[in-house]
């Protein structure tokens, strides 16, 4: 029952609070709980509130992972629906700037619930009447504007602002770059965290003087969010002249690509949690009598993370090959800039960050144990050259886990990538705010507002990606297989996540390798409203001669 496996984990995190391992742990049954009855957390749960307050208060896991749970809990305890309004409710404004949990999913998270995104951009403004006077200031204020200062920092300012919001953040701006222009910098504490909740510090003139300052008048626990705000961000700037390149970037979709990722990087990571089960493990998970599948195992293990975006999954995969070698390249300066600060952070040392074109892979005149690339190939000019760059710096008996964008599972994006097509629309913050209210409250987005109204429609970065992509291509299974056919390579099986696993296993008892392009037929219908892509795992053959796809 869920409230047995509850208590004993709550009694398991009580005791052992600083073990990441148990921290882990309390996702993954968090994660079982809510596949197998989710309704047992349409209520509060004192117990669910102290597990999520003991997490939220470490660094262990990837927080993003119980946002909408921890967010449902605080709605319920406080009441909170799209009617309520903060400025009638000085009491409960009073006790969410004393929450630490409240004010910990601001910090490290951003939130994915409409509603509560409707009571946070109320919230927003009040505080910034409040700034100007029209309510009185307090110490919780300044404490709730902080955390929400952090929010918008986390969705990269993606909620809608009123006439009169501008017209107030217009002022604060000109306020702070007068300063800045004397060279007279003064940070007002609330001043500085109401302007956060709108704007990126960073990009202020004399940001650096700009957060020394606000070190020193804010008390100590503003400090994580001062250098989120403005430390990193001016961090990362210096760490792009310290990542080598491949050289210019030449290829027309290409530099239109990398233009949408040095403007709106993705995704913003906090945690990385724990690492990726070794190589030897996923693949054995695919093909249980392959235990040995890799060779060259007196060399030290190469990997390629071809498109790496932030670094999650090359620092995820350095983490669980401690041993191996990994080399990470991507397009965007800006992405990497992000993973190398990460990398750094987290201590993580075997791994090299390259800047570069996929076409341009032979430039790095090494050769790969394996190759993960997922989530690039749509991005490509070419995409199936793209497949072909990549097999030729993988070894003989190396191994591919490819991930690519089913065409039918983004029907629904295309349906609406036409509209913004038709309504000319471009990938600006007004446009995207403006075709992001459209899908709000437009009727004709009625009978798929729950398949885009998910976790991309809450961050900018994800919401271009999502919706305003520069360049994207999908693939049907057909035109997987033929390309695995014409690379020769062997096909180890599709990776899906928990719910089509789930799903697949009960269709098909006798595949439990998920290695049947011909069940694949009959089941890509399920792919159908949901986000998942089609992920391979190939293998190079030692020898010319493959096995054919069946």
């Amino acid at each position: 029952m869920p409230q047995m496996q509850i208590h004993k984990l709550l009694l398991d995190l009580s005791s052992r609070p600083d073990n990441a391992q148990v921290h882990n742990k309390c996702l993954d049954v968090l994660g079982e709980i809510h596949d197998s009855d989710a309704a047992y957390f349409s209520q509060t749960r004192k117990q669910i509130w102290q597990l999520l307050d003991i997490v939220f208060k470490h660094d262990f896991v990837n927080h993003q992972q119980l946002e909408p749970l921890a967010t449902l809990q605080i709605k319920l305890a406080y009441g909170i629906n799209e009617k309520t309004l903060p400025a009638a409710e000085p009491d409960m404004l009073g006790r969410l700037g004393q929450d630490r949990l409240f004010l910990a999913v601001l910090q490290k998270t951003f939130n994915t619930d409409e509603c509560f995104e409707s009571f946070l951009q109320k919230l927003r403004a009040f505080l910034l009447c409040a700034h100007f006077g029209k309510f009185g200031w307090t110490d919780q204020h300044a404490r709730l504007a902080m955390a929400m200062a952090m929010e918008c920092f986390n969705n990269e300012y993606i909620f809608e602002e009123s006439e009169n919001e501008l017209l107030r953040v217009r002022e604060l701006e000109h306020s702070f770059q007068a300063k800045s222009s004397s060279g007279a910098i003064s940070v007002n504490p609330a001043e500085f965290a109401v302007l956060a909740m709108y704007r990126p510090l960073s990009k202020l003139k004399s940001a650096g003087d700009i957060a020394r300052q606000a070190f020193e008048v804010f008390d100590e626990w503003a400090g994580e969010a001062i250098t989120r705000m403005i430390v990193e961000p001016l961090e990362e700037e210096l760490l792009k002249n310290e990542i080598p390149t491949l050289g210019p970037i030449s290829n027309p979709v290409s530099i239109q690509v990398r233009g949408q990722y040095e403007e709106n990087p993705f995704p913003r990571w906090l945690n990385r949690g724990p690492p990726f089960p070794s190589l030897q493990a996923r693949i054995a998970a695919h093909q249980p009598q392959k235990t040995q599948l890799l060779i060259h195992q007196e060399e030290r293990l190469r990997i390629l993370v071809a498109g790496c975006g932030t670094g999650q999954q090359p620092l995820g995969i350095a983490g669980g090959n401690p041993d191996a070698e990994v080399v990470a390249i991507d397009l965007s300066l800006a992405s990497l800039a992000f993973a190398k600060r990460m990398a750094k952070r987290l201590e993580v040392n075997n791994v090299t960050f390259i800047h570069g074109d996929l076409s341009e892979l032979s430039a790095l005149d090494q050769r790969f144990h394996h190759v993960e690339c997922v989530g690039v190939f749509n991005c490509m000019e070419d995409p199936f050259a793209g497949w072909r760059d990549v097999e030729s710096v993988l070894l003989p008996g190396g191994t591919m886990h490819i991930g690519v964008y089913s065409r039918l599972a983004r029907l629904p994006i295309e349906h609406v990538r036409r509209r913004i097509a038709a309504l000319g629309l471009t990938p600006t913050p007004s446009h995207m705010k403006r075709m992001r209210s459209e899908i709000l409250h437009d009727d004709r987005y009625k009978l798929i507002r729950k398949f885009l109204i998910e976790r991309d429609f809450f961050s900018f970065s994800m919401f271009r990606d999502f919706l305003f992509h520069s360049h994207e291509h999908c693939f049907t299974l057909a035109e997987i297989k033929d390309i695995i056919c014409s690379l020769g390579c062997d096909f180890l099986g599709f990776d899906v996540g928990r719910g089509l696993h789930r799903k697949y296993k009960e269709l098909f008892p006798d595949d439990p390798e998920f290695s049947s392009f011909e069940n694949w037929k009959s089941f890509e219908r399920h792919y159908v409203g949901t986000r998942e892509m089609y992920r391979v795992w190939l293998q190079k053959p030692e020898a010319v001669q493959s096995v054919p796809v069946s």
